[in-house]
């Protein structure tokens, strides 16, 4: 089970528990009494916040950055095909590359570039395009030129027994794009293979709901071979979908459309935006004659009528503000830039039916509060028919995926 969680304040979080039973036959000996269980492949970064459990609750030790490449390289080595292994110039070039690919730092490396150039050369030169033991040794060089791979020291009463392993660290927010009411974010599943059956959940945070969520199964080529998804019928935060990997090698793509909560800052959005809207409106028609609104005897400037406008404008100015998740911060922006342009619209209001200005400046700071409010009210529309005027506009924030 892959849990990703944006719900709570700071990094992205994910989970993974993994049922699983170590045969007798595949141990790895560790340190006295222990043996090594690989859990994931992660890509590679630096690796933050990181627990490990059991199924007691109890943390495992994990193993550093050099223990981890020397047995990669051994792993590697241990797939290498008989016939490259018998001739010593093969041998030799084959050692080296895989001593590049493991240490390489970045995704598509240059020692990548040069590990598939040389695969492609070897097995061209030896007839060896549909060995099977070379593709296995490829495909799983290419995983870890790209991803570290995270290994647990674990008792070795578990051998031959069913148990749970569990391990969770941090990740940056993922990048958000699409349109502006339904916007989305993904992520690659490097161990997308790793288990038997993959299952995947997703919680948003609060503010925000999951309009639909997909995985696609990638195969080593990086063509997709099989999909599920999950589309909500209600308004809810939290998704999950399920798949069973056809290959070791396979890797995934996460995709999860979000949506505003209907019952947050969006509703309140869709009901004071309109209102400041046709308070502009009423003012104006009031100013043009058309409409009577304001008795005759009464007096503008007027500081009780600048007291209720400047209310709201508080009130709005506050909503404003971003304090929630850097996922809702970034969903929710244009809302909260609607607010601004409200508060500004009410605080020019409330200026001009407090101060006694000359006619002509009065009449220029009426014309611009009507103007930027219905620039508001008309942001709001193109919001809710899904228009991204955000990115029109560049209002979004980039942050980094996984």
């Amino acid at each position: 089970m892959d849990t990703l969680k944006l719900g709570a304040e700071g990094p992205t979080r994910r989970t993974v528990s993994l049922d699983v039973t170590v045969p007798k036959r595949s141990a790895i000996i560790g340190t006295r009494g222990k043996i090594l269980v690989p859990l994931a492949l992660i890509a590679k970064a630096r690796l933050r916040d990181v627990d490990t459990a059991d199924r007691d609750g109890k943390s495992l030790p994990i193993l550093g950055t050099e223990d981890n490449s020397s047995l990669a390289r051994e792993l590697l080595l241990n797939l290498v095909p008989a016939w490259i292994l018998k001739e010593r110039e093969l041998n030799a070039e084959c050692r080296t590359h895989i001593d590049k690919v493991v240490s390489a730092n970045v995704r598509k490396s240059p020692e990548l570039a040069s590990f598939d150039l040389w695969m492609s050369k070897v097995s061209l030169r030896h007839g060896r395009e549909q060995d099977a033991d070379l593709s296995v040794f490829a495909a799983l060089a290419r995983q870890l030129s790209e991803n570290f791979l995270l290994i647990v020291e674990v008792d070795q009463a578990i051998l031959g027994t069913r148990t749970i392993l569990k391990f969770s660290h941090d990740l940056d927010t993922p990048a958000v794009s699409g349109g502006a009411e339904t916007a989305g974010f993904g992520l690659r599943i490097a161990d997308f293979g790793f288990a038997a059956s993959q299952h995947v959940e997703v919680q948003v945070p609060a503010g925000l709901a999951i309009e639909s969520m997909y995985v696609v199964e990638l195969d080593p080529a990086g063509e997709p071979v099989d999909y599920d998804f999950d589309i909500a019928d209600v308004e809810r935060t939290i998704s999950h979908v399920a798949l069973t990997p056809g290959s070791r090698f396979s890797t995934g793509e996460l995709r999860v459309d979000v949506i505003p909560a209907r019952r947050g800052i969006y509703w309140f959005a869709k009901v004071a935006v309109p209102a400041v809207f046709v308070l502009a409106l009423l003012a104006w028609l009031e100013k043009l004659d058309i409409l009577q609104i304001v008795a005759q005897d009464f007096d503008i400037p007027s500081q009780s009528v600048s007291l209720f406008l400047t209310g709201p404008a508080i009130l709005l100015s506050w909503m404003a503000r971003t304090p929630e998740h850097t996922l809702t911060g970034t969903l929710l922006s244009p809302l909260r830039y609607m607010f601004m342009i409200s508060s500004v619209s009410l605080i020019l209001m409330a200026a001009a039916a407090a101060i006694p200005l000359a006619p002509a400046a009065w009449e220029i700071l009426w014309i611009t509060a009507g103007v930027i409010q219905l620039s508001a009210f008309l942001w709001l529309i193109a919001f809710k028919l899904n228009f991204p005027i955000r990115n029109v506009f560049r209002f979004r924030r980039s942050v980094t995926a996984e």
